[in-house]
Parts: structure tokens; sequence; C-alpha cells
């Protein structure tokens, strides 16, 4: 079976990363757009798994259900070595993972602080910063085009938190769009 709500497009839309649980566990594989050729599975694993983003240079992340029944963000290129390796593997919540369109920062939803909030991290140096850009909860985040602002949920309303990324990453107030 395909989980069609997690399937993204490649960099150059030509083809399709989704999961699968034809041989198991959610696996990831990927296919050409127009169903041409077979598919190409990119991950072996236990643990369910579902793609989220691609990174301008090709890199596919995604969360995976682990032993402890919570979520960590991981990556695997889509070319050359495709061994996966955590991004976000830490004893938290860690879903939904979003890249800024200049790939140089990852928006995801945790719950370390209680609830699930809005955090974001330089990428791919996850760990050389973290910030909370969301208040009272937070899911499900997106980067606008510009890179200027995330959108998310939070319960029934639409949030939006402008951000600035240069000289380093400060976030704004977030308000409700709707």
């Amino acid at each position: 079976a395909i989980t069609a709500a997690h399937g993204i497009w490649s960099p150059d839309s030509k083809r399709i990363v989704y999961a699968s649980s034809r041989e198991g566990s959610q696996n990831l594989y990927w296919q050409a757009a127009d169903g041409t050729g077979s598919a190409e599975r990119l991950t072996t694993g236990m643990n369910d798994q579902y793609p989220y983003a691609i990174t301008p240079d090709g890199k596919v992340l995604y969360i995976e259900l682990t032993a402890a029944n919570s979520y960590n963000i991981f990556q695997v290129p889509l070319s050359g070595d495709r061994t996966p390796t955590p991004l976000l593997d830490k004893e938290f919540d860690e879903r939904r993972p979003a890249i800024s369109p200049d790939g140089r920062w990852l928006a995801y939803q945790s719950n370390e602080s209680g609830q699930f909030e809005i955090f974001v991290r330089p990428y791919p140096n996850v760990e050389g910063g973290r910030w909370q850009v969301s208040t009272g909860g937070g899911s499900s985040p997106l980067w606008d085009p510009s890179g200027k602002g995330i959108v998310y949920r939070q319960g029934q309303l639409i949030q939006h938190v402008a951000v600035s990324t240069s000289p380093a990453f400060a976030p704004g107030t977030p308000a409700t769009l709707f």
C-alpha cells in the first residue's frame, strides 16, 4: 500500500518519493512521476517511515516511528551512499520537518516543552542552535516561498511568524492569519 498523504516531489519534479508497506513496514521508495519504470527502494527498516521534504542538495527528510513510540527525524541522500542518518534523534517526539527555501534552516514540531510547538534549527548543523517560534502550541510548519516566514497550525487557527535569517536567525511574534 502507498501512503499518498506522504508523497513528495523530487527536486527536478520527475520522480515522487513516497512511503509504502509493500515489503512489511512503511519504508521509502521513489518512482518516475509518469508511472514508467519500477519503484526503487530508498530505505529498509523495521520502523514505519514517512517522507516530508527534500533538501536542495538532494536529501530526503523523513520521520521514523521509534521503539519508544515517538517519531524522530532522519535523512537519506537520493544519490551516492544511501545510508540513512539521524538528524534529530532525541527523547522527544519530533515530526513534520520543513526545510527553508534556501536549504539553511529546518522547521519542525516537537513536544519537548510538554506540548507540540514549532522549533527552528540551522541545517545541516542542527546542533548549531534552536529557536522556538510558536507560542501556545503548534504543528505542521511550512516555510513561505520567500523564506521570511513560517505558517503553522495552532488548533483550528493558522498562525504566521515572520523570521529573519541574516545575519542570524531571529523569530518575530506569531500572529493569526485565519
